[in-house]
């Protein structure tokens, strides 16, 4: 934060994120988003969750199950998930935490492919390639 002040940045209060945002910040949502079952709703929380649940398991971790699930199936070239081989993202890893070890959040955000590689992926599930198409309205 006292870096953000340097450069010009004003300061931010706590007072100043929505109440359902920035963990730690403020307190969690108190009301439902949508009605159990009626919808999905994102969130990157959940993606950290059911990876560490695959790896519960299946007994291989986020990199590994990436790898055989998606990158191998449609021969991705360009990808990478942080911590990795950040040589290859766009943004070099940097002092301000870009390139960090996610650890178990990279799930929700960690991941860096090439345009190619996120085109690859796009078409894959919109042809239903990598997922039958039942798969995501379970």
């Amino acid at each position: 934060m006292a870096r953000l002040l340097m450069l010009g940045f004003p300061p931010v209060e706590k007072s100043d994120f929505p109440p359902c945002s920035a963990a730690g910040l403020n307190k969690a949502c108190t009301r439902q988003i949508t009605a159990v079952g009626e919808r999905a709703a994102y969130s990157n929380l959940a993606f950290a969750l059911i990876s560490l649940a695959l790896e519960k398991a299946t007994g291989k971790n986020y990199a590994t199950l990436l790898d055989e699930l998606v990158v191998k199936p449609l021969e991705l070239k360009d990808k990478g998930a942080l911590p990795g081989n950040t040589k290859k993202a766009v943004i070099p890893p940097v002092d301000n935490g870009w390139g960090l070890d996610c650890e178990f959040t990279a799930p929700g955000g960690g991941l860096y492919p090439s345009i190619n590689d996120l085109s690859i992926f796009a078409l894959s599930i919109l042809n239903k390639y990598l997922l039958p198409p039942s798969t995501p309205r379970k």
